[in-house]
Order: structure tokens, then sequence, then C-alpha cells
């Protein structure tokens, strides 16, 4: 990773360990931009057979500014992260937009379902 650093033009596929040392004083600092991906990356043998899924999930890491809107734009599924800004998603229609719930009497924005706000004294239903 130190020599992609240093380097400074590139993309790198890594495991998201983002409480570990090499994130938080390396690769957050000096990289343009990170796409956490959706779901597990899944490889493919040289045979064609599809191989397990990764053991943790996988983040594409831009270096340079053409390889950070290379990520940006491209159609992989998952959220895009750059330095002081808020995360977005990406082809990814489940995740809420950042910024406050809509309004129950506002519709959400197309392609996101509204979030449901219990009733003054209700509990909200709990997940799984």
């Amino acid at each position: 990773m130190n020599r992609m650093i240093l380097h400074g033009n590139g993309i790198a596929l890594v495991f998201a360990r983002t409480e570990t040392v090499a994130w938080q004083q390396s690769i957050f600092p000096a990289s343009d931009g990170v796409l956490f991906l959706a779901g597990r990356v899944r490889f493919f043998r040289p045979n064609g057979t599809q191989g397990d899924c990764a053991s943790a999930p996988s983040a594409l890491i831009a270096f340079g500014k053409l390889n950070a809107r290379i990520l940006r734009t491209c159609s992989l599924k998952g959220v895009w992260m750059t330095k002081g800004t808020r995360m977005q998603a990406t082809n990814v229609g489940a995740i809420a937009p950042p910024g406050p719930p809509a309004e129950p009497s506002q519709p959400a924005p197309s392609g996101i379902p509204a979030l449901e706000t219990p009733a003054a004294g209700e509990q909200p239903a709990q997940t799984e």
C-alpha cells in the first residue's frame, strides 16, 4: 500500500477493515476516494468455476483524481466516500440519501422506500 500511496496513481482492492492502523494512518489521509463495495467479492478460477466469497467486506481505493472519478461514476454497487464529504450511495436503491428522513406526508425520492415514523408514544418496530 505504501508504494501505491507514493505513486499516487492507481486503484487498490483491499479488505474494508477501517479500524486498522493502515486505514487510519495511511489510506484515509492519502486516498482520493473509497468505494465500499456492496456485498462480498467473488473471484472466478482459471477453469471458469466461481470461488467462494471473500471473508470480509471489500473496498476499492482511488489514488489520483482520474481514478477517483472512475470509481465514483462506475456501475459497481456500493457507497462512495471522499475526504470532507458525506458518504453517497452508488447504484444501491435501498440506501437512503444523506440528510434527515422525509416526512411521512412527503413522497420519498424515486426508488427509495419511505421511512415510517412511529406515532407519539409508540415504540419503533424491532428488527432481527
